[in-house]
């Protein structure tokens, strides 16, 4: 039933118009659907950073956490750091301490001039005066013969003049270098082309074996050949490099 606003007659549901009055039959109300309140933008922007600025501040408490925690071992790396530079630095002082005396930086194995090596010598070792060593006495001279002969031989050299004598007709031993320093072991190294006028490019080396009597560097470094060498020289040569590495780890020059 619905009541005509007009004249307030009753008609059934099935009338679209008063059987009184002729009026319409009013159009149902529909019911409006429920507005939704729109979120302010301004709103939105400020829950947007808010999340932002909270995120941020917890990865700074992590980050401030694990510099917390980590501090003592990067303490620890540092100081370890420091020391073995610190250890290196000694090293390398006492390394060129031991060579002040000469300056060589260049050295020669095998007849061959090569970069001296990077290991440091051992504390205990230092360069000897010459004059320390205990080298083998001289041979006695022979007796003369007292019928003159008609030209006069020349005077035998001393094996003092030596620092391994016989080193070109026997094979040494540890025995002959036990008593020599670093320098030393070089020296009698190159003392074995020495005898056979070798010239050396190296100026402590040159200058050693130009005070020696004996010596007559004829023959330049880059034409020497190892060929002239006897086989007691060539295994002398390779023995005295091999001291030199296990005790020293290179050629002094």
């Amino acid at each position: 039933m619905w009541k005509c606003s007009a004249c307030q007659n009753e008609n059934k549901d099935e009338y679209r118009y008063c059987l009184s009055c002729g009026n319409p039959r009013p159009k149902p109300e529909v019911p409006r659907p429920q507005e939704t309140k729109a979120v302010p933008e301004e709103m939105s922007k400020s829950r947007v950073i808010t999340v932002l600025l909270l995120i941020l501040s917890l990865l700074l408490i992590v980050a401030i956490i694990a510099i917390i925690i980590n501090f003592p071992k990067l303490s620890g790396t540092n100081e370890t750091e420091r020391e073995d530079t610190e250890e290196s630095s000694r090293s390398s002082r006492h390394s060129s301490s031991d060579k002040s005396a000469w300056g060589g930086t260049s050295s020669f194995v095998f007849g061959k001039e090569t970069a001296s090596p990077t290991t440091a010598a051992p504390a205990e070792s230092q360069p000897v005066n010459s004059a320390e060593i205990v080298l083998p006495t001289a041979s006695p001279l022979p007796t003369s013969d007292p019928t003159p002969t008609p030209t006069a031989t020349p005077e035998p050299v001393s094996a003092g003049d030596y620092l391994i004598p016989g080193s070109d007709s026997r094979y040494i031993t540890d025995a002959d270098l036990k008593n020599l320093t670093w320098e030393q072991c070089c020296l009698a190294r190159n003392e074995i082309f020495a005898r056979h006028g070798r010239m050396f490019v190296t100026t402590e080396i040159a200058n050693y074996f130009n005070s020696k009597s004996w010596y007559n560097g004829t023959i330049s470094a880059a034409n020497f050949s190892e060929s002239v060498l006897n086989e007691y020289e060539k295994a002398n040569v390779n023995y005295i490099s091999q001291y030199e590495t296990a005790h020293w780890g290179g050629s002094y020059y």
